[in-house]
């Protein structure tokens, strides 16, 4: 399918790498890039700013969340998990016992989120250091990925996370490898009949 002006719209899709809110991808991953880039451990940050269009304050900014429904909706609660490590792209990592967890509570509590009217879907994160040093890092999710590696590695991962638990580790890396190979079969029958064979035998 093509847009008005002749786009194929299938180069606009976008994927939800992080098992939280949307809205909180790009505060994630700008911790991860400062992390990446600069060694950043929790036990250095004094405070975090983080800054995003007002209209994620009306969504994902529970300040002080319970469960773990609740921390996917809560920005100061994904910077603490990724700050302290913790798989964000997991949908099992968002737990009760996790919003609880004290060390989590403690660095979510040294997070200050603001609005921003000239933000129209960036997240920028300031990161104040017990040496003085502030480190600042800017993500917009908005546009489409456009490195097919990347993509196809972050499809994969979250693919295995939500299949294997259900179908077992070989059964659910045999099945990927089976989608990933489709483009050379001569019929999709074969998968979709092995996937109504599965379901039938799981109801």
């Amino acid at each position: 399918m093509r847009s008005a002006d002749g786009r194929y719209l299938i180069l606009d899709t976008t994927f939800k790498t992080h098992a939280a809110c949307g809205l909180t991808h790009d505060t994630i991953d700008n911790l991860l890039q400062a992390k990446r880039e600069h060694g950043l451990q929790a036990g250095q940050v004094r405070h975090i700013d983080v800054e995003v269009p007002v209209l994620h304050l009306r969504v994902c900014n529970i300040h002080e969340p319970t469960t773990g429904l609740q921390a996917k909706f809560s920005l100061r609660a994904v910077a603490a998990m990724t700050l302290l490590g913790e798989d964000t792209t997991d949908i099992q990592a968002y737990t009760s016992a996790l919003a609880a967890r004290p060390a989590l509570v403690a660095l979510r509590d040294r997070v200050t989120v603001t609005g921003v009217e000239a933000l129209k879907s960036a997240s920028v994160t300031r990161i104040e250091l017990a040496d003085g040093r502030v480190i600042s890092v800017r993500s917009d999710q908005r546009p489409p990925g456009r490195n097919p590696a990347l993509q196809r590695d972050a499809v994969s991962r979250k693919f295995l996370q939500l299949v294997e638990p259900v179908l077992g580790r070989d059964a659910a890396v045999a099945l990927r490898q089976r989608i990933e190979s489709l483009h050379t079969a001569e019929s999709v029958s074969p998968l979709v009949q092995g996937a109504a064979r599965r379901t039938a035998s799981m109801a």
